[in-house]
């Protein structure tokens, strides 16, 4: 199939970028609501911060992470970077399928499993040790995924290591 042209070409490559610095955006502020809603007092503030964990995954994280998907995807079929030429483009392939798959088996489940025990049981979940580890597993895990999206970030920005060798 013939490539993109130049506009379409950088109009899908800026769509791509909207939607990682969306999804960094949205994994950003995870980490940070979630250190936050660790000091909640109440219960009311503690189903708040863990209602918002869910909104932010839902509205911002799933879909900047799936439309990081699609746009990388046609930009690596339709330009000439391909799926498999470039280290830095398959490592991005490997880092954003595993970070989506991860996020749809584990992440987001405990982020909706907390953020619904949190509204029904108010402040007294905490002291549920298995509430606990979820919550604390979704801001550990959520740092990991800045880490990787600020490292898939550096990667797409400095290209390293060319082209692959056939």
């Amino acid at each position: 199939m013939k490539p993109l042209g130049r506009t379409a070409r950088n109009l899908l490559l800026a769509a791509h970028i909207l939607c990682a610095a969306t999804w960094i955006g949205g994994v950003a502020a995870l980490v940070l609501v979630s250190a936050v809603g660790r000091t909640a007092a109440t219960g009311d503030a503690l189903a708040l911060a863990r209602t918002a964990l869910s909104w932010v995954d839902r509205l911002l994280i799933v879909p900047a992470c799936l439309g990081s998907l699609a746009t990388g995807f046609l930009c690596s079929w339709r330009t000439p970077w391909g799926f498999f030429r470039h280290a830095w483009v398959t490592a991005k392939w490997v880092a954003t399928v595993t970070m989506i798959a991860f996020g749809a088996v584990c992440l987001g489940p405990w982020v909706d499993d907390t953020a619904a025990r949190a509204a029904a049981e108010g402040i007294a979940v905490v002291a549920d040790p298995g509430w606990a580890r979820r919550a604390s597993l979704v801001q550990g895990f959520g740092v990991a995924q800045l880490a990787l999206l600020v490292g898939m970030l550096l990667l797409s920005t400095f290209k390293p290591s060319g082209r692959k060798k056939a």
